[in-house]
This record gives structure tokens, sequence and C-alpha cells, in this order.
């Protein structure tokens, strides 16, 4: 990270742009005064610079933007875990299409928009046939002509895998975004995808 930042000296910077971040910013003893100092010493940002941004909400403009409100899943729902056979639970998809049903509502009221993100495409066609009125993404179906349905029709759900990074939605197209399933892989899986990783960088 210091080489990134500070480039070493008089050489350029490795990366000119730089996002950093934390779910706390916090490290434990140290007071607000200095919750940034760990991260200082460790990575060579300096606040003072001028460059450093340490609070998003000056840049995310609520009042140009709205406010985005997070709920979590209850304690006691059933985990949406996949069992050998790559099954979710009955009662843990359950739990998803009554979370998703209840998003539909909520957003279709105002004619808002309903965005899904499963981590897979079978995860689409688990929820599919329970939930009609959504649009499916089902593979081999290109993820623009999915997101042009989604952003001319008011009032819609969509529910894809393939918009978690670089999708195109306009301001305000999306009123609820629901996520069952965080896109994780299995520990035997991470493992072996590691592996093959490190093989294609050598």
């Amino acid at each position: 990270m210091k080489r990134l930042w500070s480039g070493g000296g008089s050489s350029e910077p490795l990366a000119r742009t730089i996002v950093l971040t934390s779910a706390t910013l916090s490290t434990p003893g140290f007071q607000n005064s200095s919750r940034w100092r760990a991260i200082e010493i460790a990575t060579g940002v300096d606040p003072s610079s001028g460059m450093v941004l340490t609070d998003l909400t000056t840049a995310i403009e609520p009042v140009k933007f709205g406010r985005m409100r997070v709920r979590f899943a209850d304690p006691r729902a059933p985990a949406q875990r996949l069992d050998a056979a790559g099954n979710i639970p009955p009662e843990a998809l359950t739990y998803s299409v009554a979370v998703i049903r209840a998003a539909m509502d909520a957003s279709g009221a105002t004619n808002g928009r309903t965005l899904v993100l499963v981590p897979s495409y079978a995860d689409v066609e688990r929820l599919a046939p329970l939930l009609p009125a959504a649009i499916a993404h089902r593979q081999g179906t290109p993820i623009q002509k999915i997101l042009e349905a989604y952003r001319a029709t008011p009032g819609c759900c969509l529910i894809t895998p393939g918009a978690w990074v670089g999708a195109d939605l306009p301001q305000g197209s999306s009123k609820n975004l629901v996520i069952p399933r965080i896109p994780s892989l299995r520990p035997d899986l991470a493992g072996k995808a590691m592996s093959r990783s490190c093989s294609a960088t050598r």
C-alpha cells in the first residue's frame, strides 16, 4: 500500500487513485481522535494531504440521492446453506421469497423497482417459479438485454447473478435491493480456485 500511495520517493505512484475501505476505520485501544492512525501507519496515507476523503457521507449527498437503509436478515432466519447436492433447505427458500415479496410490495406501491442479486443462475431457477411476476435472468441471456427490460418496466423485480459489478442502472431506478445469499465459495472450492489462480499468474 505504501508503494501504491507514495511511489517510493520521487518515482510516480503505481496507482493514481486508491479506494481504501473498512467496516469501522477503528482499532482496539484507539479513541475517535486517533481512529485513522493505525491505517496511516500501515499504508502511508496522510489525511492532512487534502487527497483523502475520510467521511463518505460528504460525497454520497443524501439530499440528491436519498438515504440508504440497511436491514439484515432476522438472526433466527434459516441459514441459506447449500447441501451436498447443491440444494437450499425449503424453509430458507421460503424465507427468501417472503423477503423479496415484501420488497416488491413496498417498492411497487410507488412504481419503484426491486433488484435481487443472487450468486448463481441456479438461484434464479430456484426463485423464478415462486416469483412469477419477477424478471428472471436466465443463463445465456445477455445482461444488457435484461437490464434494458428492467429499466423500461416501472414497478418490476429483477432476479440476476449478473449485476454485481458494472450494472448500468440510472439514478433512482432501484428502490429496493435484496441479497438472499452472499456469493462466496465453499472452503474446499475456494482452495482449488486459489490454486488455479496462482497457477495462471505464474
